[in-house]
């Protein structure tokens, strides 16, 4: 039998590896770490992104969160029953919103008038009006606050004779002719003689159309007054181009000359352009939709979030015109211009 040389097998057991199995190994294990360092730097990068785009998401449920809500409250009245007659007056009896195709001529103006059209496309503005109370609105004190938190005046209504009455009447509007601070959504309210001030910035457009009613014959005067469907979407002016309206006519040609056009309104449909104003991406941004519908390619150093928010608010607190007492008005009242009152358009008014 041959004897087995031990020392040669111990001999290869601690030989080791040689330079290139080394070399090999090296290589090999760059290669993964060089994989470990890639993902983990990929999932913090887009991790970053990610809050980059909850961020700006945040910013615009805060924008459209606060202006919903004024729109909520948009042509709100208290109602009292009226000194004559079994019907009610409302504290407000005005139009719950206004608007103007591209912006004002001054915001701070007490009746704002809207600036000429201009070539091109154009920045919406928009008016909201109702009552403010302890249901509706913060108050500073004893005193309700506007769209920028400033105390609104308190004073008598025009319409009923209520004292401690307050109207919120809060003027919205993009700014974009100011280099050094452009594209700003401001507010001007009464509780600072409507002087305005910035809400958000990055604010690229806002355009605004309105949900307008179709006319319906009130049984009781012959008069046309706002039905409760809406029949066409309509910018602001082709709204005022509807003027006053004049008796026994319908669809939507006016209707009555007591009644202003704006009453109308049934809801607005809304688009804000928003951006975050500062490259914030490693890149650009792909493709998105304007207000428009339009496809719109971000320029190649345009790494800002970009986004087109649209947002549908209906006009639940109308008031309409209706007759001072359950009577008809006569042929001679109206012909002499009687207005009747005016009574709020919900599942509790009569007229």
């Amino acid at each position: 039998m041959r004897k087995l040389n031990t020392s040669s097998v111990k001999a290869d057991r601690i030989r080791g590896r040689s330079l290139v199995e080394l070399l090999i190994a090296m290589v090999i294990a760059l290669v993964a770490i060089g994989a470990v360092v890639s993902a983990i730097s990929g999932t913090s990068l887009t991790g970053s992104q990610q809050n980059v785009y909850a961020e700006f998401d945040q910013e615009v449920a805060v924008a459209t969160s606060l202006i919903g809500s004024q729109f909520k409250n948009a042509g709100f009245t208290q109602i009292r029953k009226a000194n004559a007659g079994p019907l009610e007056d409302s504290d407000y009896e005005g139009p719950a919103v206004t608007g103007c195709a591209n912006g004002y001529v001054s915001i701070s103006a007490a009746d704002p008038v809207c600036a000429p059209l201009a070539a091109g496309a154009s920045i919406s503005s928009i008016r909201l009006l109702y009552q403010a109370t302890p249901d509706n609105t913060d108050f500073a004190g004893t005193n309700p606050q506007d769209c920028l938190g400033d105390s609104i005046p308190l004073g008598v209504s025009p319409f009923s004779g209520a004292a401690n009455f307050a109207l919120a009447d809060n003027r919205y509007q993009v700014i974009t002719t100011d280099p050094a601070n452009p594209n700003r959504l401001r507010c001007a309210g009464p509780g600072n003689d409507f002087t305005p001030d910035t809400l958000f910035n990055n604010i690229n457009n806002l355009t605004i159309v309105y949900g307008v009613a179709g006319v319906e014959i009130d049984a009781i005067d012959g008069h046309g007054y706002p039905g409760s469907r809406i029949i066409a979407f309509l910018t602001s002016t082709q709204i005022d181009a509807l003027g006053q309206m004049t008796p026994g006519s319908s669809g939507l040609v006016p209707t009555d000359t007591r009644l202003s056009p704006w009453q109308r309104v049934l809801s607005v449909r809304m688009c804000m352009s928003l951006a975050t104003g500062n490259d914030v991406l490693p890149e650009p941004m792909s493709d998105y939709l304007d207000c428009a519908g339009a496809v719109i390619v971000p320029a190649n150093n345009d790494r800002q979030i970009h986004r087109s928010v649209k947002m549908d608010f209906a006009i639940k607190n109308r008031t309409s015109p209706c007759a001072d007492s359950a009577a008809p008005l006569s042929a001679a009242a109206v012909a002499a211009g009687v207005v009747p009152t005016w009574c709020p358009q919900s599942s509790n008014a009569t007229r």
